[in-house]
């Protein structure tokens, strides 16, 4: 029979994989946490990468609603079965007193991606994110040891900033799967309906909403930057990820509204490198 130390170097070293595979960028963070530290953010990162994978797994929405409610019960029974990622977070919630309802609310705000109806309006996608991408900035700062209120700004910020970027860098991916994450009274202003993002060639008004997007995510890591830079300097690796926002929407902003059908990436060691710069020299 397995010790309970067996079953934990195991779940770590799964989740350790989902996050290399689905959040690249996190995965390079937490290379630059402290040692001590670094099973507790896996265990966050890897129970979103856990779930964020739902909506490209599943054949019907209703199949991904089964899922997530699946992952949101086991949060609040503790019985999870064998999921690494459950029990994983048993001891990482107890160690370091985690919000359960914010892990909750993102496993429900993903519920967003399973439908193709793009959010109403720019608060709501900047809710959305939130619910999901400032939530793990904001738990692993608390990991890292900053005190909650005094993180909750700069992750909001941040978790806006690196979601824009990452899912505007995408939205061939999202294009692909029906889903669209510009919001709509972004595209009106620019005479844009949702259905354009599926024409080709794009209409020309895409290409101002792409910019108008970018230009938010830029707004939002200026201040997530001068948040960071008040936080106590042990906790700003847990904001580590940004260092791939700025390079990304230069990108996204080049390829204009051919975003839609030629995804953008960086390589991987210029993610690594970037990230370790901010790690070595801060933000």
């Amino acid at each position: 029979m397995a010790e309970p130390a067996d079953h934990h170097r195991d779940d770590i070293a799964y989740l350790t994989a989902l996050i290399r595979a689905h959040d690249r960028p996190r995965y390079y963070a937490t290379l630059f946490a402290p040692a001590d530290k670094r099973d507790d953010l896996c265990t966050i990162f890897g129970f979103a990468a856990e779930v964020g994978r739902i909506p490209n797994a599943v054949s019907e929405p209703q199949l991904g609603e089964i899922r997530l409610r699946w992952w949101q019960d086991a949060l609040t029974t503790g019985e999870g079965g064998d999921a690494p990622a459950i029990r994983a977070l048993a001891r990482t919630l107890e160690r370091h007193v985690l919000p359960v309802k914010a892990l909750e609310a993102l496993a429900e705000a993903t519920a967003f991606d399973l439908y193709a109806d793009p959010p109403a309006t720019i608060g709501d996608l900047e809710g959305r994110l939130g619910e999901t991408q400032s939530a793990l900035f904001q738990m692993a700062a608390i990991v890292l040891g900053a005190e909650p209120q005094k993180a909750a700004d700069a992750a909001g910020h941040a978790g806006v900033a690196y979601g824009l970027a990452t899912r505007l860098a995408a939205l061939a991916t999202d294009r692909a799967h029906g889903r669209i994450i510009l919001p709509a009274d972004m595209l009106a202003a620019e005479e844009v309906v949702p259905a354009d993002i599926f024409a080709f060639p794009p209409p020309e008004g895409l290409h101002k909403v792409v910019n108008a997007a970018v230009q938010l995510a830029r707004r939002h890591l200026d201040n997530a930057r001068r948040h960071i830079a008040a936080l106590p300097p042990a906790t700003r690796s847990a904001f580590l990820p940004l260092a791939i926002v700025a390079p990304l929407l230069k990108r996204v902003e080049r390829t204009g509204s051919d975003i839609v059908v030629r995804p953008q990436a960086l390589s991987d060691i210029g993610m690594l490198a970037r990230i370790a710069r901010a790690g070595w020299f801060g933000m």
